[in-house]
């Protein structure tokens, strides 16, 4: 899905290897770079890019899961 923003700019996320047995997010890329954790904040969102999440049939027990992984509260 493309969602379009201010100035011309795109945030794009791309789910790849989605079908209804993989439904379970693998693996997070933002703007190419691999990452753990699977949340982003207002200014990358703003600043336009690709999202890319790597779907699976099983759950990605180490993704998210380091305590620096965690949101803000």
């Amino acid at each position: 899905v493309d969602i379009a923003l201010p100035d011309g700019r795109t945030f794009t996320v791309a789910a790849g290897k989605t079908s209804r047995d993989r439904k379970y997010v693998d693996s997070v890329k933002l703007n190419g770079d691999a990452r753990s954790r699977v949340w982003f904040t207002h200014a990358e969102f703003t600043r336009g890019g690709r999202l890319e999440l790597e779907m699976s049939d099983q759950p990605n027990p180490s993704l998210g899961s380091r305590e620096a992984d965690l949101p803000p509260s």
